[in-house]
């Protein structure tokens, strides 16, 4: 394939390569993600990756998409820095790496299934007050989901399966940050629980029958 390729570039002539060199050496200013808020058009508001939020807050697209790396680079290295020495289970494994995909892809249209998993992992840690308040916001995030789906199904707007706007994009800015720190307590708290039980074996080894 790259043979076929560099045979047909070569056969474009020294004109067209530059203009091709050119392009791609400034492709991201011709994306869509990278068009202002006034001229974007539904995807971008479907858009709830970090780069595009950067972007509608008015970010340069280069400067755009090197601190949405830098941010994910961050994110991750804390929680590999949380999770050393641990052994964790596969679904908080599975959790945060799901929750750090989400976080560095350049384009993407929904958190699927981020719910789910985060309740699942997350549920067994919470105490009290803490539960109905989990359960208030997961449904809250789902009943807007459908209920952009209704406006659209009404012809009322675009917005598919998100009410954030190109604007505003909340579930960018909170949700997605906010789950990643629940994962993170629920990191902790798993460690603190392994720490517990191998005590209380130590214990249990020393003791004598």
């Amino acid at each position: 394939m790259l043979l076929i390729m560099t045979v047909e570039i070569t056969r474009w002539g020294s004109e067209l390569q530059t203009e091709a060199l050119r392009f791609y050496l400034h492709a991201s200013d011709h994306l869509w993600t990278a068009l202002p808020v006034s001229e974007q058009s539904p995807l971008s508001a479907w858009n709830r990756t970090p780069m595009q939020g950067l972007i509608n807050l008015g970010v340069p697209v280069f400067s755009a998409q090197m601190l949405a790396l830098v941010l994910w680079m961050l994110f991750g290295g804390i929680t590999l820095w949380q999770a050393r020495k641990v052994t964790l289970s596969f679904p908080l494994v599975f959790a945060l790496a799901l929750t750090l995909l989400y976080w560095g892809r350049p384009a993407g249209y929904g958190f699927n299934y981020l719910e789910l998993v985060l309740a699942s992992v997350v549920w067994p840690g919470l105490r009290g007050w803490q539960k109905p308040v989990f359960l208030a916001a997961i449904a809250g995030v789902m009943a807007s989901r459908w209920w952009a789906f209704f406006e659209t199904l009404r012809g009322e707007s675009m917005s598919l399966l998100t009410l954030q706007s190109p604007g505003f994009p909340w579930e960018t800015w909170l949700v997605l940050p906010l789950s990643w720190l629940l994962l993170l307590r629920a990191t902790a708290l798993h460690n603190n629980f392994l720490m517990i039980a191998n005590s209380r074996l130590r214990r249990i080894n020393k003791t004598p029958t």
